[in-house]
């Protein structure tokens, strides 16, 4: 699938980039964030993959869409990155890093910064536009009533879904103990 292949090489662009640029301001408490946001996009990024995995195994008709519906959740994650990346990058200090990992999850994130950013970077407007089609033919596919569906009664409960989950929200633990570490300026 070519947004199959696109979302993975994007991803590890992203993360090399994010590595070998770091942040403007590469101070130890600046870049321990980055590193957080790195493993969170990663984690976010193994969740969505075993999320498909399943799906595809119990049910291969939906294959098509849930490798659409991975590649849509993971160009979410991918741009959230680059937003927090951009952040790191140019206000530091909007970035909440000693609140917990859903404070630093959900930094402060402006019309302006979505405007600069637009503007400023060509790979996230083509990210945009991407993840428009990537929507549109999430649902608007045939199957897309037949699959939530099925994930809603099927795969809700206990199993394998468990531990998929379970494995997320212990990574989330790990990240948040990891974030709790950063060396404050």
């Amino acid at each position: 699938m070519p947004d199959s292949k696109f979302a993975l090489a994007l991803s590890g662009f992203l993360l090399l980039a994010f590595v070998k640029a770091g942040p403007a301001a590469a101070d130890p408490y600046t870049t321990c964030l980055g590193e957080v946001a790195n493993a969170d996009l990663e984690a976010k990024t193994a969740y969505q993959r075993a999320l498909r995995d399943l799906i595809v195994d119990r049910k291969p008709e939906f294959a098509e869409l849930a490798d659409i519906n991975r590649d849509l959740q993971l160009l979410l994650a991918q741009m959230r990155f680059a937003r927090l990346d951009y952040l790191l990058t140019n206000a530091p200090e909007r970035v909440d890093g000693k609140n917990g990992l859903s404070r630093f999850r959900n930094f402060d994130w402006t019309q302006e910064d979505l405007d600069r950013m637009t503007a400023n970077s060509t790979e996230y407007r083509e990210q945009s536009v991407r993840l428009e089609r990537l929507k549109g033919r999430n649902q608007g596919h045939p199957d897309w009533p037949d699959m939530r569906s099925f994930v809603r009664s099927e795969m809700s409960e206990g199993g394998i879904v468990a531990q998929i989950t379970a494995d997320f929200i212990e990574a989330g633990a790990a990240l948040e103990a990891r974030l709790s570490g950063c060396p404050e300026n």
